[in-house]
């Protein structure tokens, strides 16, 4: 008991004693009416009454100091399980928004975010006539990318940065892929901002290539228009300076690039081409219209954590010369989504090349190709889907006779944690292609040179991204 308990049964005791006393000589004395004894038990309750509201004020302070106590060492503890603090102005630990690790200044001036990207890959190809007329059967497991990065903002929120290497289809050793810094000058100019960016990124006219993730992707992989004569067809990769229109708010982006031309990713200032030829200069323009949704969302071919419908309209064309050769590519596209229910992507591509050294059949190419593709929710784990990409090459190229190439495939996605809460950060995809006109080498789809021979791809990927 407490030492206000103990108090409080002293004092009833010896108001209990003292009517007992009391009543003891009265008794001796003369016999108490009824109302002198009702008097008395009234009067005792009172006394009662008062006593305990006074040990109730006595402990109404300590209770609530121990409550504040206990709520300040709960925040405290909450706080250093989120954060690991030095100096008082380092921050870190987990952002439950953006689903990553990272490392910041406590008012968001530096943000360090380290990450990695890990698909590990079945294939299995069956072609037609694949060997001296026979049919075959290739099947193994690839590391199909392996990535590790470094973004965030340095000096103020408008100064970002992104570096990133690649070991892409198994060649072994990581390249750079992504390495610039990018600069919001303006803010609300005319309800936009304005941005520069420099450095080496991927040529942002072509939005199922550069605008959306590795890791976001409908199906397993890209699709075979996009590879062909889309963003992947001349090498993805660029360096230069890119003048952006961005705002979270802002219905319109757009991109103003000046570059070094086509493939023109890891050269120096001279500008030879891996395949020998030396690229001159590239110019680059691409312009979206978002009539709702966020624009976060614009990056994920799946819609998979999008928690709003988006609706996304683009367009962009690149123009480079090199060598003797001056190309046109262009690309139009649009994105819709019904937040946890469906997505579905669509998009024209065209390749326009002048050879101009070269006179008569073969001194121009013309390609287009085009994609559709959809995916639906079955509950928040599992979302299936469906492709159908066209090619058609120009008839002064064809390949073993062949100018058409088709793409038909279906695939299913589970993306793991409790109920799919992990979303496209840990997840399992499979998908089945069928390519019944066979199709030219395709450089990272599993698809096998078999122009004029069809051929079916089984692919099952897992994928780790933070």
């Amino acid at each position: 008991m407490t030492a206000t308990t103990w108090r409080v049964a002293g004092i009833v005791a010896g108001i209990v004693a003292g009517i007992f006393s009391c009543g003891v000589s009265v008794a001796l004395a003369a016999e108490p009416t009824q109302q002198e004894l009702l008097e008395k038990v009234n009067k005792l309750q009172t006394q009662v009454e008062q006593l305990q509201a006074q040990v109730q004020a006595q402990q109404t302070p300590d209770k609530r100091e121990v409550e504040a106590t206990v709520d300040a060492m709960v925040k405290d503890a909450e706080r250093r399980s989120r954060f690991l603090v030095t100096d008082g102005n380092l921050i870190g630990g987990w952002n439950a928004d953006k689903q990553q690790f990272y490392l910041a200044s406590e008012d968001g001036n530096f943000y360090f975010h380290p990450g990695f990207l890990l698909q590990v890959r079945n294939a299995v190809n069956f072609r037609d006539n694949a060997k001296r007329g026979d049919n075959e059967i290739l099947e193994g497991f690839e590391i199909r990318r392996a990535k590790f990065s470094f973004d965030g903002n340095v000096f103020t929120k408008d100064l970002t940065f992104k570096f990133q290497w690649q070991d892409s289809n198994n060649g072994g050793a990581p390249t750079l892929e992504y390495g610039y810094a990018q600069y919001v000058f303006a803010h609300d100019w005319h309800g936009a901002d304005l941005g520069l960016r420099a450095g080496q990124f991927k040529d942002p006219a072509f939005k199922e290539e550069a605008q959306t993730g590795d890791p976001t992707q409908l199906m397993v992989e890209r699709s075979l228009a996009n590879v062909l004569v889309g963003g992947v067809s001349s090498g993805p990769l660029i360096q230069g300076v890119d003048l952006l229109l961005l705002g979270k708010d802002n219905p319109l982006h757009a991109d103003l690039t000046l570059h070094d031309g086509d493939a023109s990713g890891n050269t120096d200032f001279q500008n030879v081409l891996p395949s020998g030829a030396k690229s001159d200069f590239g110019v680059a323009g691409r312009v979206d219209y978002k009539f709702f949704g966020d624009w976060a969302d614009t990056a994920s071919m799946n819609g998979k954590g999008a928690k709003k419908d988006l609706l996304d309209v683009g367009a962009g064309v690149d123009f480079s010369q090199s060598d003797n050769t001056n190309a046109i590519r262009w690309d139009v596209d649009a994105q819709y989504l019904i937040a946890g229910r469906y997505t579905i992507f669509g998009a024209l591509y065209g390749n326009n090349l002048d050879f101009r050294n070269q006179i008569g059949p073969g001194s121009t190419r013309n390609d287009y190709g085009g994609v559709v593709e959809a995916g639906y929710f079955l509950n928040s784990a599992w979302e299936i889907a469906a492709r159908y990409s066209l090619v058609r090459v120009d008839s002064d190229f064809k390949a073993n006779g062949e100018d058409t190439f088709h793409e038909i495939g279906v695939g299913l996605s589970w993306f793991l944690g409790d109920d799919g809460s992990a979303g496209n950060h840990a997840k399992f995809s499979i998908d089945l292609n069928y390519l019944p006109n066979g199709t030219p080498s395709a450089t990272g789809l599993d698809y096998l040179a078999s122009p004029g021979d069809s051929q079916f791809v089984l692919r099952t990927q897992f994928q780790l991204w933070l």
